[in-house]
């Protein structure tokens, strides 16, 4: 009898789950559609789509004010992650030929962030400390290779192009101003882990993205005795945690950054 009742309650729990995210695609759709016709019918209003730094100041505020409308808490909080890969058809986006984006493209990235949190602009700043490539790897997507040998104890990079989210609705707000590739790739890239003891969503907005993880085999992370000399510490700092011959993958152990389970402490998401 009770085990009849769990699955019972189970089972409508999934049921109003699947309701909820039906609901939540056919508003998020609707709102789509009326940001459209408002384009549509003001001659003020002009397409473009190929950078931000293009929109003149009118532009600019329109697009702001639709991007506050997804802000509804209605919509935005009732958005799970698998929500989010499913409306954005993540899954169908195959792993290899994935684009490697420019600095041109990070940088459109960056300042949609700031907007969404009102952060003032800031001078641009690379990430990266030594020579680099991106590459494709088939069957593994992209990869970050030396182009130069790295000795132990360098710098290689550091995350001055991190974008820290305090709350899960700034977080979904940036993904949807995004291509959907992009959206997904952060879906992707995206981490949660504590800072001064709190609970927050981070992405690198450059080519740091693109490290693979190597586990107990990585060959960039912490190196204490030279982090504690350098800014930020090995928070903000990555190091060449062995010699790296040109040519050789650099590779992270995301458990050293990332909280494990931490999507599902983060109550904020939700």
């Amino acid at each position: 009898m009770k085990e009849s009742t769990i699955l019972k309650d189970e089972k409508m729990i999934q049921i109003h789950r699947s309701f909820q995210t039906l609901l939540t695609i056919l508003f998020l759709l609707f709102l789509v559609y009326l940001s459209k016709e408002v384009v549509a019918n003001d001659d003020s209003i002009t397409n473009t789509s190929s950078s931000w730094n293009e929109h003149d100041d009118d532009d600019e505020a329109f697009m702001k004010d639709l991007y506050f409308t997804l802000t509804i808490s209605m919509f935005l909080r009732s958005l799970w992650m698998e929500d989010l890969k499913r409306f954005l058809k993540c899954h169908d986006i195959p792993l290899d030929g994935r684009p490697i984006y420019s600095d041109l493209e990070w940088m459109q990235a960056r300042h949609w962030y700031r907007t969404i949190v009102g952060a003032e602009e800031e001078e641009e700043k690379y990430g990266f400390h030594v020579p680099f490539e991106v590459r494709q790897m088939e069957g593994k997507g992209r990869g970050i290779f030396a182009t130069s040998d790295i000795e132990e104890g360098m710098l290689i990079w550091n995350a001055v192009n991190r974008l820290d989210f305090y709350d899960g609705t700034d977080y979904k707000k940036f993904l949807f101003g995004l291509d959907r590739g992009f959206a997904c790739d952060v879906l992707i890239w995206a981490y949660v882990h504590y800072f001064d003891g709190e609970l927050i969503i981070s992405v690198d907005m450059d080519a740091g993205s693109f490290c693979n993880d190597g586990g107990w085999d990585a060959n960039m992370g912490c190196y204490i005795s030279f982090a504690q000399d350098v800014e930020g510490g090995c928070r903000d700092n990555f190091f060449a945690l062995e010699d790296v011959k040109a040519g050789d993958e650099i590779l992270c152990d995301y458990e050293s950054f990332a909280h494990i389970g931490g999507w599902d402490e983060f109550d904020e998401f939700y």
